[in-house]
């Protein structure tokens, strides 16, 4: 009598997992939360220390490495930012493109500056960064140029016109210095590399790349449901086998850890060296 409960209730509980679909996820690979939070961002940025914030709306939040919710800042003032920058471990810098303006908050996201470009005689820019300097980088669409700012709005330094030394025009979607090198994306050209000076120093003709993170020597980014990985020692693109990025939104690594944003939330997995 006893084993035959055992069995009716083993065949119950078998069947309630069938029932709501969970059958599958007893055997797959465990999907990681990167945060603690249940709304679903619009993006994500990864800073040096591999802490994640996520953009929902007007609403940064700023997360340690545990997943735990740090601060956040709402920047509803100027609406949505155009792009964020947390390439600074101690600041964030937020660009609102339609406003010509920028807002520097530091590592607890409270604001500590604000940049009007067009009451600073700078043209208008379509891109910004940090440099490792500790100045920003930007971007001027029109002429393609880049210039180098720092936080009082000074220009300290422009490039000559980019596109006069490359057979083709330009349109960058994503800026980013690394290790003395910028590099530019364009979606429909591949990915740029120039030098601080804005001299074109190679282009990686991989198309529909929207933005790159470097890790291990190599330009890690995603193309389509792939995550691919470029090698600069044997100049070579490389398909990342053991991570999974299908219907991600956006992918970021950091020290061998991948942040994936889907429709889900967000997910991180362990990248293996390639």
């Amino acid at each position: 009598m006893h084993v035959l409960m055992v069995k009716i209730f083993l065949c119950l509980l078998f069947l309630t997992i069938e029932i709501l679909g969970f059958s599958k996820s007893l055997f797959a690979q465990p999907v990681v939360p990167a945060v603690q939070s249940k709304q679903v961002p619009d993006e994500i940025y990864i800073d040096p220390m591999c802490q994640l914030y996520t953009l929902k709306g007007s609403m940064l939040q700023k997360f340690y490495v545990s997943g735990k919710p740090c601060c956040h800042y709402d920047s509803r003032r100027y609406g949505v930012p155009s792009l964020v920058s947390v390439d600074q471990s101690m600041k964030t810098m937020l660009f609102f493109q339609d406003y010509q303006t920028m807002v520097i908050c530091n590592d607890v996201l409270g604001e500590i500056r604000t940049l009007f470009l067009s009451e600073s005689s700078i043209p208008y820019v379509s891109l910004a960064n940090w440099s490792r300097d500790q100045h920003i980088w930007l971007l001027d669409p029109s002429s393609m140029r880049i210039l180098k700012l720092n936080e009082a709005g000074q220009i300290l330094f422009q490039t000559e016109p980019i596109h006069l030394m490359l057979s083709q025009k330009w349109s960058p979607t994503y800026m980013r210095e690394w290790e003395n090198r910028i590099f530019i994306t364009d979606p429909e050209k591949g990915i740029l590399i120039l030098d601080l000076y804005g001299y074109p120093l190679q282009v990686i003709p991989e198309l529909g790349v929207t933005g790159m993170d470097i890790y291990d020597k190599q330009i890690v980014y995603q193309k389509g449901d792939e995550l691919r990985a470029y090698d600069f020692q044997i100049k070579q693109v490389k398909k990342v086998e053991n991570i999974q990025v299908g219907g991600a939104k956006r992918t970021k690594v950091c020290n061998g850890t991948v942040f994936i944003l889907t429709e889900q939330g967000v997910e991180k997995k362990t990248l293996n060296k390639q």
